[in-house]
């Protein structure tokens, strides 16, 4: 077995390891980019996108609407059919949202209200566009 082969094995073992003990966490967070960035990119390329801030300066609209996708409801990144279900969520026709586990609402439930109006004042070729706009940015990061 030569040198690289060892490594690999070795590299291997750490990996099965790593997700005996703290589950699929580690791989989850090598692979999910911050929702930060993804706020950043979203509203360098849509920069009239509605902000809907809370109390917190580095709070947004979009970031709060990737948390909400990503780690509220565990969807993929990178499936227009899967942020449309979570905008679908946002409109009231799909799953229930609680202000309980809505990002950075704190169980008040006039953030998650002010989103969800934010979302339902756009037209569909709007909600289109942030689809694509979501999924070009996880692509790319």
């Amino acid at each position: 077995m030569n040198i690289s082969a060892k490594r690999a094995r070795h590299l291997g073992g750490w990996l099965v390891l790593a997700l005996m003990v703290g589950g699929a966490w580690p791989v989850a967070v090598l692979s999910i980019p911050k929702s930060e960035q993804v706020a950043q990119q979203v509203y360098s390329r849509w920069p009239d996108f509605p902000r809907e801030g809370s109390d917190r300066p580095d709070s947004s609209l979009v970031r709060r609407l990737a948390l909400y996708h990503t780690k509220v409801c565990g969807r993929p990144t990178t499936s227009r059919l899967d942020w449309k279900l979570t905008l679908a969520d946002y409109l009231g026709v799909n799953l229930a949202m609680s202000p309980e586990t809505y990002p950075e609402a704190n169980g008040r439930p006039d953030l998650l209200n002010a989103d969800r109006r934010a979302i339902d004042r756009f037209t569909r070729a709007e909600r289109n566009r942030l689809v694509e706009t979501l999924v070009q940015v996880y692509l790319r990061l």
